[in-house]
């Protein structure tokens, strides 16, 4: 049950990460600005996670709902996929 928990904890912690950035304005020129229809949610523990869609270590487009019922583990590596 303990490592269930940390699992939980890593994957809610980047999760919030991820929202957090989404939400965020952006800073450099190039980037679109989000929809003004689009809300940003808090989450707050215990919540179920929003279905998103990230790629894979193949470039391979994975939704979180395609592991429904589950556990998931989310990593986000600073250099994955960039030319530096």
């Amino acid at each position: 049950m303990p490592q269930r928990w940390i699992w939980g904890v890593l994957a809610g912690s980047a999760l919030l990460m991820a929202c957090q950035s989404a939400g965020a304005s952006p800073t450099s020129g190039g980037a679109a600005a989000a929809p003004a229809a689009q809300t940003v949610r808090e989450l707050k523990v215990g919540d179920p996670a929003p279905d998103f869609t990230l790629p894979n270590q193949d470039r391979e487009n994975v939704t979180l709902s395609q592991f429904r019922g589950r556990p998931v583990q989310v990593a986000f590596y600073v250099w994955a996929f960039s030319p530096g």
